[in-house]
């Protein structure tokens, strides 16, 4: 049984005295917490016991108190806890909007990878235009090297946003080098502003020439069913294939709610098979057309 008196080394805004199912938790996650860190974390201090600047408590008002911890007493337990309900950022440029990061989620995620055995893994989010800094490009990137470093063969596939056309955001992403770089332009052009009324159509053309530009394998899909025509699809893969994109998808669109925008038509099987086949004519190296098709579909053949 550990002897860390958990109640004196962790700042927390949960009753870690009382919580005894916290407290095994832990209990077996402290020594992990180390030993993960003596693998990834710089070798020159992989054993020694280091000094970090960090918060070691929170005042009444939000405001984070800064101190010094020992490496092996640095510990952050409270993400252990279930999470509050309604819990919002206390101050900043963000008050009063939702908590939603977690500062160890990259490693969490390769953790899930490496137990569920995947060699191929597709990874997206939702918009994160809010963080300024970089619309969440950090996490992104450091996401891709804590797959890459702890699932060593496991192709990394990311579906990612804009980052609002930020060229500094977008490399902190390229730079991770995942195994393919996706990123959907929704719909041919013309209707781009009605379906897609946070996006640009340029802004998501230039990202995917500046991927290819980098020399990742990219990729990018539209929806059908959205009032297109034969002739706009075949010229939108054209546009497409010409920047150099390798992998493109075609489904049928499905309307997700009654505030969405209502399916125009039901594709038929044959004018799907026709797009494959142009699409492969074309010169794609990969072309997935069907009515159930998406984003993700079949993704660890088109590596």
């Amino acid at each position: 049984m550990s002897t860390i008196n958990y109640d004196d080394l962790i700042p927390n805004n949960v009753d870690i005295s009382t919580d005894r199912r916290l407290k095994r938790a832990l209990e077996k996650w402290q020594p992990r917490f180390i030993d993960w860190w003596k693998g990834v974390g710089p070798q020159v201090f992989a054993n020694n016991d280091i000094y970090l600047r960090t918060a070691i408590s929170v005042d009444r008002e939000g405001w984070a108190q800064f101190g010094h911890v020992k490496m092996p007493e640095y510990r952050w337990g409270i993400f252990l806890a279930d999470p509050e309900p309604n819990r919002v950022i206390p101050f900043g440029d963000h008050a009063g909007k939702p908590v939603w990061n977690d500062p160890l989620e990259p490693f969490r995620t390769a953790m899930a990878v490496k137990k569920m055995g995947l060699k191929h893994v597709v990874i997206t989010s939702v918009d994160r235009d809010d963080i300024k800094n970089d619309f969440g490009a950090s996490i992104w990137a450091e996401t891709i090297d804590q797959i890459h470093l702890h699932v060593p063969g496991c192709n990394v596939e990311v579906l990612t946003p804009d980052f609002k056309g930020n060229k500094f955001a977008l490399s902190k992403v390229l730079n991770a080098q995942p195994e393919i770089f996706s990123h959907n332009v929704e719909c041919i052009e013309r209707i781009s502003k009605k379906v897609r009324t946070q996006a640009n159509w340029n802004t998501s053309i230039d990202v995917l020439k500046y991927s290819v530009d980098s020399g990742l394998k990219t990729k990018t899909g539209i929806m059908v069913g959205l009032g297109e025509t034969f002739a706009e699809v075949v010229e939108t893969m054209k546009q497409i294939v010409d920047i150099g994109v390798a992998i493109f998808t075609i489904g049928q669109y499905l309307q997700p709610t009654k505030k969405h925008l209502p399916v125009d038509r039901y594709v038929e099987k044959t004018e799907f098979k026709d797009y494959e086949k142009i699409g492969l004519e074309m010169g794609f190296d990969y072309v997935k057309s069907g009515s159930l098709v998406r984003s993700s579909y079949q993704a660890d053949e088109m590596v």
